[in-house]
């Protein structure tokens, strides 16, 4: 998130920085950001905790880009909303995502802005289809099969 953060230092390109966190964290991590925000002098920055699944829609809807800047991931289900929703979506190389995502070097700072700086504002006029991916759970179902046979 730090490195978001120093990603956006400069840019007068978006608006409000909507961090948002789910599960539980303990107030010194919030504190770090909320410092890293000062000391860069980001004033537009609100962070939302524990959002309700509607709560986080609402706030996905009234956004611009989505951006999942982590280190480490899963298939995340979030970058899949955004992309439903028509959102651009700027997301982190550390897996493989889904068509419509504009990558960025994980952990590298420049490679974050740019990237932003770069991504289209709106979706292409006449583009309005969701990104298809492939699906990969009936494969997974067989795995799980063929190992519980063992």
């Amino acid at each position: 998130w730090e490195g978001l953060l120093e990603a956006m230092n400069g840019s007068r390109r978006f608006g409000e920085l909507r961090l948002c966190f789910y599960g539980l964290r303990e107030e010194p991590y919030f504190s770090r950001i909320k410092q890293v925000a000062q000391t860069l002098k980001l004033d537009k920055v609100s962070i939302y905790e524990d959002l309700s699944p509607q709560e986080f829609q609402g706030l996905m809807r009234s956004s611009t880009v989505f951006v999942r800047p982590t280190h480490s991931d899963g298939d995340s289900v979030a970058v899949r909303e955004a992309l439903s929703l028509g959102k651009m979506v700027v997301a982190s190389d550390v897996i493989s995502r889904p068509d419509g995502c504009a990558l960025f070097r994980s952990g590298d700072v420049n490679s974050l802005r740019e990237t932003l700086e770069g991504v289209p504002l709106a979706p292409a006029v006449g583009n309005n289809s969701v990104p298809v991916s492939s699906d990969f759970g009936e494969r997974i179902i067989n795995l799980y099969r063929e190992v519980g046979a063992r």
